[in-house]
């Protein structure tokens, strides 16, 4: 399939290279190499860059990037606060374990440089007022291995495995089982089947059902395809595409109704910019994240803040645009009105 071939000076409107280059960077968690451009048959804006916007180092540091690090001073504790509170929507209330932080990407890239910075995992849950999940010093003994281990077998009818528990976040009790007894020898106890279903397991939808119920808790929404393989539970997705109709055919048999927007929406730039034009006329400034939460709009500023290069960077397009004013702009009207009143006082 060939490529879209670019109108004639399509380079030479910076705005052209900071949507491009944007979009990358939070693909990539950091602003791409030139041979990285190239692979992605780029050598146009390479040369555009060169010959019209002062050379790529200087159009890296007007979009407030840095090759391969955050801007200096990037993880404030009210940015770090503000991009927990967002994995927090994406994670049903709450935040991923130590070693899924470490491995965050885009819009969240470094986020575990931030929460160390403020004191650790444990003191921003208590920020966010979120409490923590850690057990005290000598919890873990047979008695509690057994009856932590119930729980699970209670919800699920089997004890997972090491892997699956780490998914359910429930790698501390994975941990205890290995470290004090067996996974065998607590099946036994419990008198429990293993995690192996049975031949044709997934044509009996209640199987399905049950299986989904638990995903559908931890997620907050019905899965994706890609989220069932990130839990290991690429058997599920199969069996829903193989005997079931498919994802979007057993989400409206379970809801009623199918995504509210179309898979994808978030990731096109020009759907993300197109909402937040209509959110700065309704509010007459730009929105900030807790604005977005209070409208029930959380979606859009993680796809921001995910996808997108962040706030900054979509404020810069639209400040471009002059959708919105920027924030000297608005000093400036602030203290003109300050001025004013201060005039008529007198």
């Amino acid at each position: 399939m060939s490529r879209k071939r670019k109108p004639r000076g399509y380079w030479k409107n910076i705005d052209n290279i900071t949507l491009t280059l944007g979009r990358i960077s939070s693909d990539l968690g950091r602003f791409p190499t030139h041979q990285e451009l190239s692979r992605r048959r780029l050598g146009g804006l390479i040369d555009a860059v060169q010959d019209h916007h002062g050379g790529m180092v200087a159009v890296r540091e007007s979009m407030g990037l840095e090759e391969n690090q955050r801007p200096k001073d990037f993880w404030t504790l009210e940015r770090t606060i503000e991009l927990c509170r967002g994995l927090l929507d994406e994670n049903n209330g709450e935040l991923p374990t130590q070693k899924k932080l470490e491995k965050a990407t885009g819009g969240y890239r470094g986020i575990i440089g931030g929460i160390n910075k403020y004191g650790g995992i444990e003191w921003i849950k208590e920020l966010l007022g979120l409490t923590s999940n850690k057990k005290p010093h000598g919890y873990w003994n047979e008695k509690t291995i057994l009856n932590e281990a119930r729980l699970i077998v209670n919800k699920l009818g089997y004890l997972p495995d090491n892997a699956k528990l780490k998914n359910i976040e429930r790698g501390d009790l994975a941990h205890a089982i290995t470290n004090y007894s067996s996974f065998d020898s607590i099946r036994k106890k419990l008198k429990c089947k293993t995690n192996r279903r049975p031949l044709g397991y997934w044509k009996d939808i209640a199987n399905v059902h049950s299986e989904l119920d638990i995903v559908v808790e931890k997620l907050g929404h019905f899965p994706t395809g890609s989220e069932l393989r990130d839990l290991n539970l690429s058997s599920l997705g199969q069996g829903i595409c193989q005997y079931h109709g498919g994802y979007m055919v057993l989400q409206k048999q379970r809801t009623g109704k199918q995504r509210r927007v179309p898979l994808g929406y978030w990731q096109n730039i020009d759907n993300v910019l197109r909402e937040y034009r209509t959110l700065t006329q309704e509010l007459g400034h730009f929105p900030s994240y807790e604005e977005l939460r209070e409208k029930k709009r959380s979606s859009l500023g993680r796809a921001i803040m995910r996808d997108h290069g962040g706030f900054t960077f979509v404020r810069q397009i639209l400040e471009r645009e002059g959708a919105v004013i920027s924030e000297k702009e608005r000093l400036e009207q602030l203290l003109g009105g300050y001025s004013e009143n201060g005039n008529k006082k007198r």
